[in-house]
């Protein structure tokens, strides 16, 4: 929904039968992955395999987006300098990096029995947000703010027409973004999350004005 810079999947059913009967069918459901090469064939990409030193040597635009998307969904499971979690690619015409994320069961909006954050992250449980971008100027973030509020009534309807979720977990999930919705359209709290939060010596919103 809110890029073509993402791995694309799709949900399956998977029926495991042992062709000379020795074990009884297998069912469950799981979902296939596009894999890296497809991926980079399709956005006019190469896998990037050198260091990457730091977040800030992608584009402005795919860390931010990145970056609110793992704060819409609770996940601090990520770095994009070491490559945990996420993939770096390179734009063949320009030769700019980009971040792909994946993996997301540590997710707050998920809240597996096992996730807990990383002891370098000052939360103690993954259903609370903590922002992971990259320190920028006062009102960078207006146009990351801007994409996540044209698409919330897609994202939103993407939960609500998907019937193999249990509704209650639907009903849950939505709660989670709301809160987040409600940070991102609030000055103050956009100050405090993605602005202050990041560097203490920034001046607040209400010092500003």
């Amino acid at each position: 929904i809110l890029t073509e810079e993402s791995y694309k999947a799709r949900l399956v059913n998977i029926i495991i039968k042992d062709i000379k009967m020795r074990v009884p069918v297998i069912k469950m459901t799981g979902f296939l992955l596009e894999d890296d090469k497809t991926l980079a064939r399709r956005i006019g990409a190469k896998d990037y395999e050198e260091i990457v030193y730091s977040q800030d040597s992608c584009t402005n635009e795919s860390v931010d987006r990145l970056s609110m998307f793992q704060y819409m969904i609770g996940n601090t499971d990520w770095y994009i300098n070491t490559k945990h979690n996420t993939d770096v690619f390179q734009y063949k015409s320009d030769g700019s990096l980009i971040p792909v994320p994946f993996d997301f069961d540590f997710a707050g909006v998920i809240n597996t029995y096992y996730a807990v954050p990383s002891k370098e992250i000052p939360i103690v449980n993954v259903k609370d947000r903590y922002f992971k971008g990259s320190c920028r100027e006062f009102e960078s973030y207006n146009p990351t703010i801007e994409t996540f509020n044209d698409k919330k009534n897609a994202i939103y309807s993407l939960y609500n027409s998907f019937d193999l979720l249990p509704k209650s977990v639907i009903k849950k999930s939505l709660r989670y973004y709301s809160k987040f919705y409600k940070i991102i359209n609030n000055p103050e709290q956009v100050d405090e999350s993605f602005y202050s939060a990041c560097n203490p010596s920034y001046p607040k919103l209400k010092a500003r004005k």
